[in-house]
C-alpha cells in the first residue's frame, strides 16, 4: 500500500466514469492508489478491484444510513458520506487522501496537490478566483452564495489529529442535513466548507488560487486555456495578471455524459453558458476518453440507483423523502424505511401517499408550468379582489409556511 490514494464516489451507475478518471490520472502519474466508493450496492459480482462498497466499510451506524439513504436523493446521499470515505482512507493508514468528482479528466499530473499535502491539512479550491467583471458570468453571482464558496468536487486532506475533527465535525451536519435547499441554508456536503476559513489558521488551509484546479463550466468565463507543445496552459481571462498555471484536471460537472458517447456536447446545469473555442477542445478531448473507453462506461450506465425505490418497486418521490425528513425532524423513528412490511410503508400506504404521483410535476414541460403559473396568478387576483390588500398580504405570507413538501407532515395521520 502506498502512503497516498485518490478516490471518487458514486452510484453504481457511473462506476465507468470512475474508472475513466482514474485512468486519465495514470496517464501522468502512477505513485498513488486509487478508489471507488459505490454509495448504493451493486448487484453485480464481477465488480472492478478497487471499488469499495461503502455501506459495508463506513462507520455509519445502520439506522443512520437508512434515513440518509432515504431522505437524500442521490446527489445528496453520494456527498453526504465523503467525510465518513475520507475517514475511511484515513484509517487505512494513507496520510495524504484527494477527493474527486467521477466526472473529471485529467490533463497533468496529479503530484503538485499532493505535494500542498506535506505542507497543509486540507486543500480547497474556490469556484471563482477572481473579481469578476459585470455581465461577464454564465450563471447568476448569487450561485455561489447558495452553493458555497468552495467546489467540494476535490478536496485534499493530510492525516493529523486536527483534519480528523474537521471530517467528525462535517460528518455529523451531513447526516442531518446535506439538503440542496437554498431556503434552509443548505447546499449538499460543499456549503458546510465556507466555515473553513473561519475554523483553520493559514497552516492548517491551502484556498488553492492555481487556475489550472477545478477549472469547470462555473469558472469558464474567467480562465482561457491554451495548447503549447501538446500542453494545456490557464490564465485569467480578463486580468492584467499574465500568470500562466498548467492545466491540472478539468471538471465537466453538468455534462450529458451519454450524449458524449455519441458525440454530443452540451452542459445540462447553466443554460446561458457560453461557447468558449478553448474550452471546447478540452469537451471534445472528454468526450473521446469516453468513446474509447465505451464497454467500461456501457457496462455499469444503465443501473438504476438502489435507493430510489421501496421493495416492492413502488418509486419513491421526492414528495416521500421530504415528508419522511419531516418526521424525523418531529420525532418519529421508523427502521427499515425502504421495506413494504416497514412503518413506514404502511404509514404512506395508510394516508394515501403512495397512490400519489407527487413529483409528476417535475417532468412537466415549461409550456405546461407556463401555463399553471398563469392560472395560478389568476386565481390569486381574484383572491386580491375579494379580500384585499391587507389580508392578501397576510395570504401570501402564509403560503411560505408552506413552501416545501417537508413543510407538510400534517397531512399524515400517525
Amino acid at each position: 500500500m502506498k502512503k497516498k490514494c485518490a478516490f471518487t464516489i458514486v452510484a453504481k451507475n457511473y462506476i465507468g466514469l470512475g474508472l475513466i478518471l482514474e485512468q486519465s490520472i495514470r496517464k501522468y502519474y502512477s505513485d498513488f492508489d486509487f478508489y471507488i466508493v459505490v454509495a448504493d450496492e451493486p448487484s453485480a459480482t464481477d465488480l472492478p478491484q478497487n471499488v469499495i462498497i461503502a455501506r459495508h466499510n463506513l462507520d455509519i451506524d445502520g439506522d443512520i444510513w437508512d434515513e440518509m439513504a432515504f431522505k437524500y436523493n442521490l446527489t445528496e446521499f453520494c456527498t453526504a458520506i465523503k467525510p465518513s470515505s475520507i475517514t475511511y482512507f484515513l484509517n487505512l493508514g494513507y496520510k495524504k487522501v484527494i477527493y474527486l468528482d467521477p466526472d473529471i479528466l485529467f490533463f497533468s499530473s496529479i503530484e503538485p496537490i499532493f505535494q500542498d499535502l506535506n505542507h497543509y491539512k486540507l486543500v480547497l479550491t474556490p469556484h471563482i478566483c477572481s473579481i469578476p467583471q459585470y455581465g461577464t458570468t454564465d450563471a447568476p453571482e448569487t450561485d455561489w452564495t447558495k452553493c458555497g464558496i468552495f467546489n467540494l468536487g476535490f478536496l485534499g486532506v493530510s492525516d493529523s489529529e486536527f483534519s480528523r475533527s474537521i471530517l467528525s465535525w462535517w460528518q455529523k451536519r451531513l447526516n442531518h442535513h446535506c439538503f440542496i435547499d437554498s431556503s434552509r441554508g443548505e447546499y449538499t456536503d460543499q456549503k458546510w466548507m465556507d466555515f473553513m476559513p473561519a475554523f483553520c489558521t493559514e497552516k492548517d488551509l491551502l484556498v488553492s488560487k492555481d487556475l489550472g484546479r477545478n477549472l469547470a463550466p462555473w469558472n469558464f468565463f474567467e480562465r482561457k486555456v491554451q495548447k503549447i507543445n501538446n500542453e494545456y496552459f490557464v490564465s485569467n481571462r480578463y486580468s492584467d495578471d499574465t500568470t500562466v498555471f498548467k492545466l491540472i484536471f478539468t471538471h465537466f460537472s453538468g455534462y450529458n455524459y451519454k450524449e458524449m458517447l455519441k458525440g454530443n456536447v452540451f452542459q445540462k446545469n447553466i443554460s446561458n453558458l457560453k461557447d468558449y473555442p478553448d474550452i471546447r477542445h478540452l469537451s471534445i478531448e472528454y468526450a473521446k476518453t469516453i468513446s474509447d473507453n465505451r464497454d467500461a462506461f456501457e457496462r455499469y450506465i444503465n443501473s438504476e440507483y438502489s435507493y430510489d425505490r421501496f421493495d416492492d418497486g413502488r418509486k419513491i418521490t421526492k414528495f416521500d423523502r421530504l415528508i419522511f425528513e419531516s418526521l424525523l425532524e418531529e420525532g418519529y423513528q421508523f427502521k427499515t424505511p425502504f421495506r413494504t412490511s416497514g412503518e413506514l410503508y404502511h404509514l404512506f400506504k395508510r394516508n394515501k401517499l403512495l397512490e400519489t404521483n407527487s413529483d409528476s410535476c417535475l417532468s412537466d414541460t415549461n409550456q405546461s408550468i407556463s401555463n399553471k403559473i398563469k392560472t395560478a396568478n389568476k386565481v390569486l387576483r381574484i383572491i386580491f379582489k375579494i379580500v384585499g390588500k391587507n389580508k392578501y398580504s397576510q395570504i401570501i405570507r402564509a403560503f411560505s409556511l408552506y413552501r416545501s413538501p417537508r413543510d407538510h407532515s400534517h397531512i399524515i395521520k400517525i
